[in-house]
């Protein structure tokens, strides 16, 4: 049996979230996969999958586009992103899917009855319109007019008629537009002449293609969007707002206070939805992006980072501090003193973001903490222990101890597990 890798673990994990409607929690396992191996198409798809739930259409048109950038496209492919193209009201390009989707595989139903349910019943002269703003080849391939029976063809767009497919696929725009023509101005000879002028154009000519994403906004517009989804409690949405704030600068592009915010605001997110909301996961996400902001060079938001970051640790710290004996447990209440007092180095006292009263209690009070467990602990028979405890040298003890509370706090464990 293969042995699975780190990266499809956390997709298997991913999934199970997923389909528990933990999607939040599914999100972050997914991003782990992602950064663990990008070139992942299942996790791609998965993020499709999960941001679709959450009706976050930008997003997963993102993931479904990489997704099929490393497989073949495929009816699949088309008839998905035709529906996230019709839930943003880009009718046009959904019509456009829908129909390359029907044309590579035939027997597929969905995007058939897609295509049908989404122009029924549209008037003419819109529908035309809307089709005259998709690329030349893409319009001829709606226009054109096909050899099938045209009376075969309106069972498509007639309700409560089950569908009888002819044997070639019928032009189903082609069948609307000459089923309604009598109810509006519409002319099919102008039709006819619109995929005439068509035609004579040649091929070589660039198109204008349109874009997945039609309204670029900067990233301190996305950050904005972001903080209202977040405070509404849209948190799938507040997380797209922000990696589409991350995304606008190429990988090797020098990072500044927007995508700081960005990270920060993404482990306030991960953050929120664990604590309040008790999703099943850990704090890795969230840790990730606080730390994705400490290595932007902007000083307020590396303290805001170090502050938030602190009190993750913390929260840790607390739920394991009655049993802890690892020195993994001691590094959480070590991490969150080392982080409060880089907040205290890098922040005035004036900057009202941080509650000051409880960093300068909470410093001493974690110190105190460890220092006791450490006793604790090793005064009990197989317990966790740093020094011998010796009676006659108690002043001398209590010196190590606070030594070795100090290498806690300096030693930056790189392994949160």
């Amino acid at each position: 049996m293969l042995e699975r890798t780190p990266a499809q673990e956390y997709i298997d994990k991913s999934l199970d979230f997923h389909k528990k409607n933990l999607r939040i929690t599914a999100i972050a396992w997914a991003h782990h996969a992602l950064r663990i191996d990008p070139n992942t198409w299942e996790t791609h798809r998965l993020l499709h999958d999960t941001y679709s739930a959450e009706q976050v259409y930008d997003e997963a048109l993102y993931h479904l586009n990489n997704c099929y950038q490393l497989i073949s496209k495929d009816a699949e492919y088309y008839s998905n992103r035709g529906v996230i193209y019709q839930n943003q009201d880009r009718t046009a390009e959904a019509i456009s899917d829908y129909n390359k989707a029907c044309e590579l595989d035939p027997n597929n139903d969905v995007p058939y009855k897609n295509l049908g349910k989404l122009i029924a019943g549209k008037d003419p002269d819109e529908l035309f319109n809307l089709i005259k703003t998709l690329p030349n080849e893409e319009q001829l391939i709606l226009l054109e007019p096909c050899t099938s029976d045209l009376k075969k063809q309106m069972t498509i767009l007639e309700p409560n008629v089950a569908i009888k497919r002819p044997r070639k696929k019928p032009n189903l725009i082609r069948t609307c537009l000459w089923k309604n023509n009598w109810l509006s101005s519409f002319s099919i000879d102008e039709l006819d002449q619109h995929v005439l002028n068509l035609k004579a154009i040649p091929k070589t000519d660039k198109e204008n293609v349109t874009s997945d994403t039609p309204n670029t906004m900067t990233s301190e517009e996305y950050i904005a969007r972001a903080r209202s989804l977040f405070n509404d409690n849209q948190y799938a949405a507040a997380i797209s707002s922000c990696n589409h704030a991350i995304r606008l600068k190429p990988d090797d592009a020098i990072r500044l206070k927007p995508d700081a915010c960005a990270y920060n605001l993404l482990g306030d997110i991960y953050y929120h939805a664990e604590i309040y909301d008790q999703l099943a996961g850990e704090y890795d996400e969230a840790l990730y992006n606080y730390d994705q902001a400490i290595e932007i060079d902007d000083k307020p938001e590396q303290a805001y980072a170090y502050y938030k970051r602190g009190i993750v640790y913390q929260w840790m710290w607390n739920k394991v501090k009655e049993v802890a004996t690892t020195k993994q447990a001691f590094g959480f209440a070590s991490k969150a003193i080392a982080d409060f007092k880089q907040v205290k180095k890098l922040a005035y006292e004036s900057d009202e973001r941080f509650d000051w009263e409880k960093i300068n209690k909470d410093i001493p009070a974690m110190r105190e903490e460890v220092r006791k467990k450490i006793k604790s602990n090793s005064n009990s028979s197989g317990g966790f222990c740093f020094y011998a405890h010796n009676d006659d040298k108690e002043d001398q003890y209590e010196r190590d101890n606070n030594k070795e509370v100090d290498a806690l706090i300096a030693a930056r464990y790189k392994d949160r597990k």
